[in-house]
C-alpha cells in the first residue's frame, strides 16, 4: 500500500518526490513518436550513452545473425540499427515516415536511452522502483524493457532489443505481402476523433468490408485509431462524413439537441496497419524468427501480439494501473516518451483526478527533472468539489457544497420563471424554507407591479429571509427598468426590499460593462451575483467575467434545452464535459446547474458528480442544481389544480426510454410532451393538448393563405377543443348571431360545452 502526501512544494523537485518515495507509474509511447530527436540529444549530451546504444545495437545483430538473411529481404541495412557514431543507419525520409523494420526498433532504442538518462537527472527506476509501468501501443516494448533492465541481466535487455527488430521486419513483410501499404494519401491506420465508440460502431456497421477493419487503438472516450486496408478506411471516411452531414439536419430541423457529429479524420503517417489480426502471420513469422535465433519464443509471440494484433484501451490501461476508485490511487506519470505526444493523451485520461503526468520524453525534459520550479501542475482534482455531511447547530443533517458556503441556502435553488414565480408566494415559501429563490422579472412589467411583488415578498419573508431577482439582460426594456436606467430595484433595496442576489438570465453582458456592473451592484446591496449562461462560448465569457474579478464570488448557473417551457437545444452534459475543469480553474465560481432536472435522483447524480462517469471520466460534482418545472406543482404555485394534476400524470421521456438524448423533436410528441412554437416563434416545450396541438396546425399553414383556405374547417375543428375556439365569420353574422355566439362562449368553453339559457340569470 502506497500513501499520498501533501501538496508538494512548488520547489521541490521531480527528481526529490520520487527518489523520496512519492509513488509513481512509467508510461512508454508508441508510434508516431519523434524518437529520432530524443535519441539523437541525448547521445550528443552523454558520450557513454551513445557507446551503449552502439554496443547495444552490435549485440543485436549477432543475436539475430541466423535471420540475418530473412532480414536483408526486407530492409537492405539489414539487422543493424545505428551506426558506430549512434546514429541511425536509415537516414529520415524527408516526406514519407520511417517503415516500421526502422520505427519499431528506434522507438525503443530512444526509450532506452531515456531510461538510462533518468539516473543522472536523480531518478533511478531500478532504486525507486514505480508502481507500475504501462506502454501504448508498441510501448510494451518499452514496459519489457525497463523489467529486463531492473534486473541487470544485459543479455535480457539485448534480447527485447531483438524481438523489436523482428516485430518491425515481421511487419513491414506481412504488410508488403498482403499489399497493405500506403496508397496514394491514403494509410493503413486512420484517426477519428470527435466520435464515441458507440457512434463509431454504428457507423462501421454501414460501411462494406468492415469485418477488415479493426479498432485497434482507443485513445479517449472520443478519440480512436483504426487499422485496416487504406481503401476500406477511405470508406469510413466517406460514411462519417455523410453521418455528420445527418446529423447537422437533424439539429437544423431541430429534431435533436446537443452537440452536432463533428468528425475528425486524418490517416497516420505508418505504413503498417497496427493493432489488427491483419497481421497474424507477422506474429508466426516473428516466433519462428525469434526460435532461430536462440530467442525466448514465448516473450517474443507475446510481445508481437500485443504489438501487431491486440486493440489498446489507453484509458483502461492508465486508470488500472493507477487504481483510479481505490482509496489510495497513485497521481503521478512519469512518461518516458519518445516527445510529448503520450503526455498530452494520458492528461486527457487523468483530468480531474488531480493526477501530474511528467514528462520524460525529450533530453530537455529529463534534465529538468531535477530542476526547481520545474514540475508541472497537477490538474484539478476534482474530488475537491464533493458535497459533504455537516451537521447544524439544531443537530440535522445538511448538505455542504461551495454554494451553501457562499449563501447559507440548501444546494437546491428554485429557479427564476415567468408566470410561476413572478409570484411573491412562492418564493416566499421557499426562501423561508431555507432555499436560494428567485423572483421572475420577466413578470414585473411595470413599477406598480413590481413595486406590489416586492412588497408582498417582504409581507411574506419571515424576519433575516431573503429572495433573488431573475433580471432578463436582453430585454432591454425590463433591463432598463429594474437595474438598467431607471434601477427600480436598487431604489427598493435601497429601501429595505429583502433582495440580496441578482441573477442576470437572458444574454452575457460584454467584459467591461459586467465588471463595472458587478461592482456597481455589490454597492447598491447585492452581495451574490449570478450569470445564466446556456452555451459554451457563454459560460467562457462568464469565467472570463470571473477572472477578472478575482475578489467577488460569482455563480455561474448553466441551464440547458431540456428544461420546460422556452428551450434551446444545447445539452447540459456536453457543455459541462467542455467546460468543467475551466470553470473549476476559477477560485472565485460557484457552479450551479439545471434544465429537465425533475427526480430527485437526477439531482444528486450531479451534485455528487456521478453524471460524468458514464462518460468515462472523474466524477465531477456541481454545488447546486435549480428546479423550474416540477415546482409548479407545489402548493404554492398559482398552476390551476387540474393543470397540476395534468403535469404530474405527463410522464415525459423516461431516463431508460432509449430516445436519444432524451430530445422531443420540433413538433412531435413523446410521453405526452411535445415541442411546438410559442408566439414569439421559438422553441417552446409543451404538454401535448389540444391547444398544442391546434397550435401545431396553425404554424403549420402560417403564411400560406392557399393552404389554410383549403384547411380551413380543420383549423375550425382544433380551436374547438381549446378554450378559444373559432368565433365565426363576423363579417357575415347578423347581430342576433354575433349576440348569441357571444353568449355561446361566454360561460363554459372550459368545460367543453356551449352556454345554455340555464346558464344566464337574466
Amino acid at each position: 500500500m502506497h500513501t499520498n502526501s501533501q501538496a508538494p512544494s512548488p520547489a521541490t523537485t521531480i527528481a526529490e518526490r520520487l527518489s523520496g518515495g512519492e509513488p509513481y507509474i512509467i508510461t512508454f509511447g508508441g508510434q508516431a513518436t519523434p524518437w529520432r530527436q530524443t535519441l539523437a540529444d541525448l547521445v550528443s549530451l552523454d558520450h557513454a550513452l551513445a557507446d551503449d546504444v552502439v554496443a547495444v545495437d552490435r549485440a543485436v545483430a549477432e543475436r539475430l545473425a541466423p535471420v540475418s538473411t530473412d532480414l536483408l529481404t526486407v530492409t537492405p541495412r539489414g539487422s543493424r540499427l545505428l551506426d558506430d557514431e549512434a546514429a541511425p543507419v536509415a537516414p529520415q525520409h524527408r516526406t514519407a515516415a520511417d517503415g516500421a523494420d526502422v520505427s519499431v526498433p528506434g522507438i525503443l532504442m530512444a526509450q532506452h536511452a531515456a531510461l538510462a538518462s533518468l539516473p543522472g537527472a536523480g531518478i533511478d527506476p531500478t532504486a525507486h522502483t514505480p508502481v507500475g509501468a504501462i506502454g501504448h501501443s508498441q510501448g510494451v516494448l518499452g514496459v519489457s524493457l525497463l523489467q529486463a533492465v531492473q534486473t541487470g541481466d544485459r543479455e535480457s535487455v539485448i534480447e527485447v532489443h531483438a524481438i523489436a527488430r523482428l516485430i518491425g521486419a515481421a511487419a513491414t513483410r506481412t504488410t508488403r505481402r498482403l499489399d497493405l501499404g500506403t496508397v496514394g494519401e491514403s494509410t493503413p491506420m486512420l484517426s477519428v476523433r470527435g466520435v464515441t465508440r458507440s457512434v463509431l460502431d454504428a457507423v462501421l456497421a454501414r460501411v462494406p468490408g468492415a469485418e477488415r477493419i479493426s479498432v485497434g487503438v482507443t485513445n479517449g472516450r472520443q478519440a480512436h485509431i483504426l487499422s485496416g486496408r487504406p481503401a476500406d478506411l477511405e470508406g469510413v471516411v466517406t460514411a462519417l462524413e455523410a453521418a455528420a452531414a445527418r446529423s447537422a439536419k437533424a439539429r437544423k430541423d431541430r429534431r435533436r439537441g446537443g452537440a452536432v457529429l463533428a468528425p475528425v479524420t486524418e490517416f497516420l503517417t505508418t505504413s503498417v496497419p497496427f493493432h489488427t489480426p491483419l497481421l497474424a502471420g507477422a506474429v508466426d513469422d516473428v516466433a519462428a524468427w525469434a526460435a532461430a535465433c536462440g530467442l525466448n519464443e514465448k516473450l517474443a509471440r507475446e510481445l508481437a501480439t500485443a504489438v501487431l494484433i491486440d486493440p489498446v484501451d489507453w484509458p483502461g490501461l492508465v486508470t488500472g494501473a493507477l487504481g483510479t476508485g481505490s482509496a489510495d490511487p497513485v497521481r503521478t506519470v512519469l512518461d518516458l516518451g519518445p516527445g510529448n505526444v503520450l503526455v498530452r493523451l494520458t492528461e486527457g485520461v487523468v483530468a480531474g483526478t488531480g493526477t501530474t503526468v511528467v514528462p520524460a520524453g525529450t533530453a530537455k525534459a529529463i534534465d529538468d527533472l531535477d530542476r526547481a520550479g520545474a514540475a508541472p501542475r497537477p490538474g484539478v482534482d476534482r474530488s475537491r468539489f464533493a458535497p459533504r455531511i455537516t451537521r447544524l447547530p439544531d443537530g440535522r443533517l445538511t448538505l455542504d457544497t461551495a454554494f451553501t458556503r457562499l449563501t447559507g441556502r440548501s444546494a437546491v435553488l428554485l429557479a427564476g420563471m415567468t408566470p410561476t414565480t413572478v409570484d411573491p408566494a412562492i418564493v416566499a415559501a421557499a426562501a423561508n424554507a431555507g432555499y436560494w429563490a428567485e423572483l421572475a422579472g420577466g413578470g414585473q412589467t411595470t413599477p406598480a407591479v413590481l413595486t406590489e411583488n416586492l412588497e408582498g415578498l417582504e409581507k411574506a419573508l419571515e424576519p433575516g429571509r431573503t429572495a433573488a431577482f431573475n433580471a432578463m439582460f436582453m430585454d432591454r426594456y425590463l433591463w432598463n427598468l429594474h437595474l438598467g436606467t431607471q434601477r427600480l430595484l436598487s431604489k427598493a433595496r435601497a429601501g429595505g426590499a429583502p433582495i440580496d442576489g441578482i441573477t442576470i438570465s437572458a444574454g452575457i453582458p460584454e467584459l467591461e460593462e459586467a465588471t463595472a456592473l458587478l461592482e456597481r451592484l455589490h454597492a447598491e446591496g447585492f452581495p451574490y451575483i449570478a450569470f445564466k449562461p446556456g452555451t459554451v462560448d457563454q459560460i467562457r465569457q462568464v469565467l472570463a467575467i470571473a477572472r477578472a474579478v478575482p475578489d467577488s464570488p460569482v455563480i455561474i448557473q448553466i441551464e440547458d434545452g431540456h428544461a420546460g417551457g422556452h428551450h434551446s437545444w444545447e445539452d447540459l452534459d456536453t457543455m459541462l464535459l467542455a467546460t468543467y475543469d475551466a470553470i473549476r480553474a476559477v477560485s472565485n465560481v460557484v457552479l450551479v446547474v439545471g434544465g429537465g432536472i425533475g427526480t430527485p435522483t437526477r439531482a444528486a447524480d450531479y451534485l455528487t458528480g456521478r453524471w460524468a462517469e458514464a462518460y468515462g471520466t472523474a466524477a465531477a460534482p456541481v454545488d447546486g442544481v435549480m428546479i423550474g418545472t416540477a415546482a409548479m406543482t407545489c402548493l404554492e404555485a398559482k398552476t390551476n389544480d387540474d393543470v397540476k394534476q395534468l403535469l404530474v400524470d405527463t410522464p415525459g421521456i423516461p431516463e431508460d426510454s432509449g430516445v436519444e438524448g432524451g430530445w422531443v423533436a420540433s413538433g412531435e410528441s413523446i410521453g405526452g410532451m411535445t415541442s411546438g412554437l410559442s408566439h414569439l416563434r421559438a422553441d417552446l416545450y409543451e404538454i401535448d393538448n389540444s391547444s398544442a396541438r391546434a397550435s401545431r396546425l396553425i404554424q403549420e399553414l402560417a403564411g400560406d393563405e392557399a393552404a389554410m383556405a383549403a384547411r380551413r374547417q380543420e383549423m375550425i375543428d382544433a380551436l374547438a377543443k381549446t378554450a378559444k375556439p373559432y368565433f365565426g365569420d363576423v363579417e357575415e353574422m347578423t347581430y342576433l348571431e354575433w349576440a348569441t355566439r357571444y353568449a355561446e362562449l361566454c360561460v363554459a368553453p372550459h368545460e367543453g360545452r356551449s352556454a345554455t339559457r340555464a346558464d344566464w340569470a337574466d
